[in-house]
C-alpha cells in the first residue's frame, strides 16, 4: 500500500487547495485520508487512483459517491490487521 500526502497531490495532477479537498472527502467525492500523525494526512494512492480514474470516465457525482462509499466499507472491513486484533 503506498501512501500520497497532501503535498504529493500535484504530482498526481490534483492541484487542489487543503480546504478544497478537505470538501470533497466531507462530501464523499474523495476517499478519507489517512492521518500519518496529527499534522500530517495522506491519501491511499491506490484508492485516489481509482476515483481520479473514475472521474476521467465521465462517471457522474452519484457513481463517484458510491464507489467511496464502498472503498470506506471495505476499509473498515479490513481494519484490524490480518490476525483480526485491533
Amino acid at each position: 500500500m503506498s501512501l500520497i500526502p497532501l503535498s504529493r497531490l500535484p504530482d498526481k495532477g490534483i492541484l487542489y487547495s487543503r480546504n478544497y479537498i478537505d470538501r470533497l472527502v466531507k462530501n464523499q467525492l474523495l476517499p478519507e485520508l489517512v492521518y500519518l500523525s496529527p499534522r500530517k494526512r495522506a491519501f491511499i494512492e491506490e484508492e485516489l487512483d481509482r476515483v481520479v480514474a473514475a472521474r476521467a470516465a465521465g462517471k457522474s457525482v452519484a457513481e463517484i459517491k458510491a464507489l467511496v462509499a464502498e472503498m470506506t466499507a471495505s476499509r473498515s472491513r479490513n481494519k484490524g490487521g490480518a490476525n483480526g486484533t485491533s
